[in-house]
Parts: structure tokens; sequence; C-alpha cells
């Protein structure tokens, strides 16, 4: 049994990160800014934030910190990008062109529009003691018995940073009457380089990249992305690559997909919400052993079809609080391929799963969130409970917020079916 006796985690995060060429100080948008937080609506590190922005983007900035902080709703941030209100709205300005000599300093983090561009990330480092074999020995998802490795590696001790993570935002802005935003994220943990001394030469591995157009009530969304389907997950600075629960029920994954979004209602009252996808038909039968820079068809591509999936959740908002209950489901076609007797033969692998979510502040310092699912076939890709059958797995977290930035988590996720074929 796997005993973590000492588990360290040190971590850096900061967000928002903005680096610009040096602007006139005379701006309606920094002046604003400056005035909240001699009021104590916003900090320097907003102000900081609005005065680093380019002329044109520092209206958004400042209209984005607020809406964080609860001070404006989505409608509100609509009129401002759609020059509707005029109460943050301002005309847009061609940012004249800086000295040569501020150049030579000016790293650039907009678009070539002037669109803001936002650098986030979590510099993360774990120590890990283990008296066990584990098949990942720094996020260990399952261990054995102790003693079943001859050669003594059943006893380890390390450090790893190869689950830091870093990303880009795309600020949102107005295009032909939407709301543009798009996010790409990656963190190390794409496998180890084939060096004597690569044990922390961590390759990089694509989490997110997408793009999204917003109208009112509609959403459409293209790239790499969390699923829809059973979209909850434990949080743990532990475990930080992998979601915990991995090994225990909890399907996750991040595939590539083409989405759209129905929304009745405003978001920030009690309202409905529709999801539907087509996905990558990922089965999570990749070959893990060699590293190649191919793509060889699978159980999924062998289906001819994207894998399919939907959810339907309802919100709504007492006390300032949003009470969340949703219900997902997905489906998607294989077909596997083997020999019998020298003959090949193909199987038909259709997977499924139906599951329930939910997210219910008790207090304004408790938040219950957790999920139950029932499915069958390689829909395990993000569980490998259910590689061979059905499963009926629940997990349940609570989250106290110690602060604005912190939680404190605990939870647990229990197998109530078996794994028969």
């Amino acid at each position: 049994m796997l005993q973590r006796v000492l588990v360290v985690t040190m971590y850096t995060m900061w967000s928002g990160a903005w680096i610009h060429a040096a602007d006139p100080p005379a701006d309606p948008a920094v002046a604003l800014a400056q005035i909240l937080k001699a009021r104590g609506i916003v900090t320097a590190a907003d102000v900081a934030s609005v005065a680093a922005a380019a002329a044109s983007a520092r209206t958004n900035v400042l209209a984005q910190i607020l809406q964080r902080k609860g001070l404006l709703n989505e409608s509100e941030i609509a009129s401002i990008w759609n020059g509707s209100s005029g109460a943050l709205a301002a005309k847009s300005v061609t940012p004249q062109p800086a000295p040569a000599a501020a150049r030579t300093v000016d790293i650039p983090v907009t678009t070539h529009e002037g669109v803001g561009v936002s650098l986030y990330g979590t510099l993360l480092l774990n120590a890990f003691y283990n008296t066990a074999s584990t098949n990942i020995q720094d996020v260990p998802l399952f261990a054995i018995a102790q003693g079943a490795d001859p050669t003594g590696g059943d006893k380890n001790f390390g450090m790893t940073a190869r689950q830091t993570r870093l990303g880009l935002r795309l600020h949102r802005t107005n295009v032909a009457g939407a709301t543009l935003s798009g996010q790409f994220e990656f963190d190390l943990f794409g496998g180890k380089t084939p060096f004597a001394n690569g044990m922390d030469m961590d390759i990089f591995r694509l989490r997110l990249a997408y793009g999204r157009l917003d109208w009112k009530h509609v959403g459409f969304e293209a790239g790499q992305d969390w699923a829809i389907f059973a979209p909850l997950n434990p949080t743990s600075f532990a475990a930080y690559a992998i979601p915990e629960f991995a090994e225990s029920g909890n399907p996750w994954i991040r595939l590539p997909q083409i989405r759209a979004e129905f929304t009745s209602g405003a978001k920030d009252t009690t309202h409905w919400l529709w999801q539907v996808a087509a996905l990558d038909p990922n089965m999570g039968d990749y070959p893990t052993t060699p590293f190649s820079a191919s793509r060889q068809p699978g159980i999924g591509e062998r289906g001819r079809m994207p894998s399919l999936e939907s959810r339907v959740a309802w919100t709504g908002r007492k006390a300032e609080r949003d009470f969340t209950i949703g219900l997902s489901g997905t489906y998607g076609r294989g077909k596997n391929f083997g020999t019998l007797n020298g003959l090949s033969v193909f199987q038909p692998v259709d997977s499924w799963g139906v599951a329930l979510d939910y997210s219910l502040p008790v207090t304004r310092r408790f938040n219950l969130t957790g999920e139950a699912f029932i499915g069958r076939g390689p829909y395990a890709r993000r569980s490998r409970r259910g590689e061979q059958g059905r499963v009926d797995p629940g997990a349940v977290q609570l989250y106290p917020p110690l602060a604005d930035e912190s939680r404190l988590w605990t939870g647990g996720a229990k197998c109530l079916g078996d794994t028969r074929g």
C-alpha cells in the first residue's frame, strides 16, 4: 500500500502579467483605476495592470478587473465593448508609435490589433517519498504491494517541477457583434528526454488551445478544451497534472472538439445551459511504450465518426451564491482489431456514459461539489475502471475558501459496480 509520508508543494502563482511600452499617464482609464484604488475597490496591482496595457485596451482591462470582483455583469461588459455604455466606454484610440528607445525594452503581449493577452501560470515544485511501488513515481494513481520490486525501487524519494503550468489568455474583444476569447495552456508532463540526465528535462504537453465566439445566448467554440461529460475534478497541488481519483472512477479528459452552447436568461441570474459537442474519438488505446511523433488510427478512429457529448445544467442564484446541477451524456463508436487463428477480426466497440454533477455552496465559506456516473466501454479513456465494462462511481469534494485564492479540499470516490466485460 502506498504511504505518502512527505508531500512538499511550493508554488508561485501569477495572473494578468502585462508588459507594454510606456504610454502617457494622463489616461481616463488609469485615472479611474487610481480613484477606485483610493476607495479600496481595486488594488495597486490592478492599477499597474491597467497602466501597463496599451492605450486602446485599458478600458477593457479595467472592465475585466471589475467583472472579476463582481461589480460588472456580462451584459454591462458587452455594452462596454459594443460602445453602447457611457459609463466606461471610450472611443478606440490608435496607439502612436513609441520612440525607438522605448521599443528596445518592449516585450509584446498584445496581438497586432492591440487586443490584450495575459500571461498566467503556476510554478510548482513537488517532493515525494514512497514506501511502495507505484505506476507513476511523482503522481501515483495506484500502488503495488511492498517488496514487489526486487531492485529496491519500491522505496524512493524525488523532486520534480514538471507539474508547472503556463498559459496565455486572449482578453475578450468585440468581433462582428460577438465576443471573441481564447486560451492556450501547457504543462511539462509530456514525457522525459532520452538522456542519461534527462530525468529532469521534461517535455511540454498541450492542455488547452481553443477560441470562442459568444453572443447573448449562444456560444461557439473550436479547439482543445475539457470535455462536456462529467466536467468536475478535485483540486490538488500534489496531483496537479492528472486529476485526483483518476484511477478510482473519475472520468476526465481534454480533447479537440467543436462545441455549441445555448443559454436562457442572463448568466448572473437563474438560467439554463445546454452544451453539445463533437469530439476527437480518443478511446485511450494509444501505445505508450515507444515515443513517436506520428499518429496511427486507433479504436476510435476506426469507428469513422466523432464522439458525441451533451450536457444540460440549471444554475440558480440565492444570496449571491450559484447552485448548479447538471446532467451529461456521451456516446462513441469504435472498432477493435485482432487476429484469431490467423484471421483478421474486427469487433465493434461502442462506449456510452451518463453523469450527474452538482455544485452546492451550502454557505458562503463551504461549497460542496461532486458527480456520479454510469457508463460502459472504452469511455474509460479517462478512467481505467471502465476499460472492460460498466462502472457506477461517485465523488464528493468540499471547498472551504480560506482566502480569495486559497482552498482546502477533501474528497473520496467509490466504485459501486464491476469492471467485467
